[in-house]
């Protein structure tokens, strides 16, 4: 019987060894990644809160194109710039997805250090430095941070990236589909009458409204309607030319004397295509800065109007 258990023991003595190997594998692997490669959490922002307030200038890189976010005073302007070559329009922004950008880069938030190892991080900043960043200036152009990043390279939805003075490779949740990867349309102001520039107006109100020159009297009901009307795409350069026949003009006076001039025009001579191009004029009120005022009147865009929002913007309007 005791050579039997022997022999068994003797048969099961090289599964054992594999096993216990395969042990000791594992743990020096973890113990290799607990030293450069494991994911150490820590909780951080990846920009600190107190520039909060002093953002001036955000430059969001992308592989072929750059978006150029600025700020002067209260108004946020945008331009982009594609295989190097500066697009001409100057269009106002969304505030409320500006702010909750920004929001994304200073909140607390779990980040794991992929690596500290300084040939790591000097190839992945050299591999990164002309193909996807994140650049964030203060008020005097100062750079408050560079951030180097790459999207979907986890199948944890991490994003991995490097700031410009960090001593380790980060990954951490990647929550920014809306401003990533994307260009002019993530963040140009999306309503027909720009709310960006109507809030600033003093009062913010519609004090005058025309139409082809003639005067139209709307509703205080109507107000809302007209202001929450959305157009489509942004349009990168003037597209406009001897092909888009001129349709109408719309001007609104605003209660300091602002005025934000439309002027809409067929999107083409193809029957086929019912939808429209608006295409922006501001004229800033007496009360804003010289500087403001500047801005005010660089904004110059077009956008796409589907056949729906320009029919419903003239059934706002009525005859005075």
């Amino acid at each position: 019987m005791c050579m039997k258990k022997e022999k068994k023991l003797c048969s099961f003595a090289p599964l054992i060894i594999c096993i216990l190997l395969f042990l000791l594998y594992l743990l020096s692997f973890t113990s290799l990644i607990s030293g450069r490669y494991a994911e150490k959490k820590i909780t951080s922002a990846i920009l600190n809160k107190k520039y909060e307030n002093t953002i001036h200038k955000i430059e969001i890189h992308s592989l072929d194109q750059t978006v150029l976010l600025f700020r002067n005073e209260t108004l946020w302007s945008g331009i982009i710039t594609i295989n190097g070559i500066q697009n001409t329009s100057i269009f106002s922004v969304d505030k409320s997805k500006i702010e909750s950008f920004i929001k994304l880069l200073i909140r607390l938030r779990d980040m794991y250090i992929i690596s500290d190892n300084t040939k790591d991080l000097i190839s992945f900043r050299s591999q990164n430095s002309n193909n996807c960043y994140i650049a964030v200036y203060g008020n005097s152009n100062n750079l408050y941070t560079k951030i180097y990043y790459i999207r979907n390279v986890s199948p944890l939805n991490r994003l991995t990236f490097l700031t410009d003075n960090a001593k380790a490779l980060y990954q951490t949740e990647d929550d920014f589909n809306n401003c990533l990867g994307r260009g002019m349309e993530t963040w140009c102001d999306p309503f027909i009458i720009p709310r960006t520039v109507f809030d600033l107006a003093a009062g913010k109100n519609i004090q005058r409204l025309f139409f082809d020159g003639a005067e139209k009297s709307i509703t205080v009901s109507d107000i809302p309607a007209i202001l929450d009307l959305r157009h489509g795409e942004i349009f990168y350069g003037k597209i406009i030319n001897a092909d888009q026949k001129h349709i109408s003009t719309l001007r609104i006076e605003l209660g300091d004397t602002s005025v934000i001039k439309l002027d809409f025009y067929c999107s083409s001579s193809n029957k086929k295509d019912n939808s429209y191009i608006c295409d922006y004029i501001f004229y800033p009120g007496l009360f804003f800065s010289e500087n403001l005022q500047r801005e005010i009147n660089a904004l110059h865009y077009q956008v796409r109007l589907s056949d729906w929002s320009y029919h419903s913007l003239l059934s706002l309007l009525k005859s005075g």
